[in-house]
């Protein structure tokens, strides 16, 4: 026997094509918009520092003069300077990351041991860990400066870029070092 035609049964024919349609779009939407959720751990190994020779932003004494050594430790020189780190790239969610980037900082060279390979995905909860050093090049300060610098680190906020399944909408974490450990990871879109 056919169902009886009430109010509701006609509005249920009539609607159930507009869900159908809304849940197809809203599951685009939400596939689209997916965020993986990297999360970046840094653990200081070591660093050094190695002087290229003074500056030429000293007062130096008139020509031929000596320079006394107790004075040199006061001015400036160039520096080398480098810091080796251990850092782990954690994938925290159920999405898988493609086309990793690392942002580049001016001045700084970064090399990944082992090499930073942007075409390999990160999937849903797994580590990858490298070797980070970092390089700076002729920074100018006293010694004193310089041991702060080296101290504070090479980067404050280090950031990577990378994008879900669906390579539309770009994502980021930013990893700021010296920030309280709860605050060092923070994530959004590009």
């Amino acid at each position: 026997m056919a169902e009886p035609l009430t109010l509701a049964t006609i509005l249920k024919s009539a609607i159930t094509p507009f869900t159908k349609i809304g849940e197809a779009i809203f599951s685009s939407y939400k596939k689209r918009n997916q965020q993986p959720t990297l999360s970046i751990k840094l653990d200081f190994h070591n660093s050094s520092r190695m002087t290229r020779g003074l500056s030429s932003n000293n007062n130096f004494p008139p020509e031929g003069e000596a320079i006394p050594v107790w004075e040199v430790g006061n001015m400036n020189h160039f520096y080398d300077m480098s810091w080796t780190y251990e850092m782990s790239i954690t994938n925290d969610s159920e999405y898988t990351a493609y086309q990793l980037y690392i942002v580049e900082h001016e001045g700084i060279r970064l090399n990944f041991n082992p090499a930073f390979d942007f075409t390999k995905p990160i999937t849903p909860n797994t580590t990858v860990t490298y070797e980070l050093k970092a390089f700076y090049s002729m920074f100018e300060g006293t010694p004193s400066q310089t041991d702060e610098f080296v101290k504070k680190g090479p980067i404050e906020v280090f950031r990577i870029e990378y994008t879900n399944s669906e390579k539309e909408v770009k994502f980021y974490t930013e990893f700021r070092p010296q920030a309280e450990l709860r605050e060092r990871n923070s994530y959004g879109r590009v």
